[in-house]
Parts: C-alpha cells; structure tokens; sequence
C-alpha cells in the first residue's frame, strides 16, 4: 500500500502485482481511500533573502515539510548572485516533493522567481515579521497569534549576513513586528 498525491488529492492504493503491464511506465493499483487535501491554517509564507544553491536547497526542503505555503525568494543587497531561475524550479520543485512525502505534508508550497524586497513589501501586509535577534519572543507571539487566529502569516528572513541598514529601514517603515527565532 503507497500514497500518491498532487496538489490537491491524496490517494491510499493498493499496488496490483498481477496486472503490471509489460510496457515500462504502467502500474495498476486499487484505490482505497482519496481525500481532498486542504493547506494549513494560517497561510505561512516564507519571504527569504536568496542564498546560496546549497543553503536555499535547505530552506525549501524545511519550509516544506513544516507546511509552508509559499516561499517568495528576494534580491537583498547582500545576495552574492541570481543563480535561481525559471531552469532551476523543476530540480527545487523535486526536493520539495521529496520533504513532503518525508513529513507526509502532501501539499508543497508554491515557489516564486526572486523579487525585489520593495516589490514585495509595496503590497501592504498585516501579521508580517521579520526575524532579527532583538525581535519579541517567539513563544509570546505565538501565543498571541493563536488567541487572534490570523487567516496567513508572513515572516521575513534575511539573506546569509541580515538585511543591510537601508532594507531594515524600509522593513521598519512597513511596520513588520520583529521577531526573535534564537
């Protein structure tokens, strides 16, 4: 017995030994049970300086197993360079399917192309936060969160170094609350 899924149905079936086809690419299998998959509530939606190959591999691998439902690269001033494009989405798309099926969290969030933190922040935003070291207590906010029950969270994360001064102005001006992670 597997479960197969896409992005919006899971399917318990029962693999047919006896009715596999000679031809390559064919399995029979006996569905047992499907349901419509929902995504978690709050919304969670990831908004990450782009980092290196390596280390954003990491990042879309976490955020999907946790239930992330977008993860929105940006261009910070401290971003080495854009090596994520159109080319790379199939291979990151594969390794956040890979962290599904690990966490058995069938629903993978939707990655974007990076943008410029200004694109991102010209949309205005409530439950926005960015993590920074002197931000409230996560354990706090948490619990706040849960008594109001916000539809979708939003949580900067700066790129390998933090946000220059320049960008941790304009993300004070768009009246992120900070939040400590540590």
């Amino acid at each position: 017995q597997v479960i197969v899924f896409n992005n919006t149905l899971q399917a318990h079936v029962i693999l047919d030994p006896h009715t596999f086809s000679n031809k390559k690419n064919i399995i029979s299998a006996l569905v047992v049970a499907k349901e419509e998959l929902t995504a978690f509530i709050p919304a969670i939606n990831i908004v990450v300086g782009l980092t290196k190959r390596e280390a954003f591999e990491d990042i879309a691998y976490s955020c999907s197993q946790m239930g992330v439902t977008n993860i929105r690269p940006i261009f910070a001033k401290r971003t080495h360079r854009n090596w994520l494009t159109e080319k790379e989405l199939p291979r990151l798309h594969k390794i956040m399917i890979a962290a599904c099926e690990q966490a058995k969290q069938f629903v993978p969030p939707t990655l974007h192309l990076p943008e410029t933190l200004s694109d991102i922040l010209a949309t205005p935003m409530k439950n926005a936060f960015v993590c920074s070291p002197d931000g409230l207590a996560l354990l706090n906010t948490l619990q706040t969160l849960e008594r109001e029950k916000p539809p979708a969270l939003t949580i900067f994360i700066g790129p390998e170094g933090g946000f220059d001064e320049s960008e941790g102005d304009m993300l004070t001006n768009a009246n992120l609350q900070s939040l400590a992670l540590g």
